[in-house]
């Protein structure tokens, strides 16, 4: 009940999109919507515990230029 799901936070983004992949690489969550967030399920099931992998793909201004950045890392569900 303290943390129900994965989200990312930032503000004034310009465009967002997130994917999360379980450990064979299988896309298993996707999001345009900063504001969706991965509940731990793929296909209405629970996934099961362990480490996923995301990616977040999003457009800024860095001071006056819009500028696109990554990040990539890992997200550990626990049930």
């Amino acid at each position: 009940g303290i943390t129900d799901y994965f989200l990312a936070y930032c503000e004034n983004i310009q465009e967002f999109h997130m994917i999360i992949f379980n450990r064979w690489g299988q896309q298993i969550f996707e999001s345009n919507d900063i504001t969706v967030g991965w509940h731990g399920t793929f296909m209405g099931e629970d996934c099961q515990q362990g480490i996923y992998v995301y990616k977040v793909d999003y457009k800024l201004y860095d001071y006056t230029e819009l500028q696109m950045h990554t990040k990539i890392g890992k997200v550990t569900l626990i049930r």
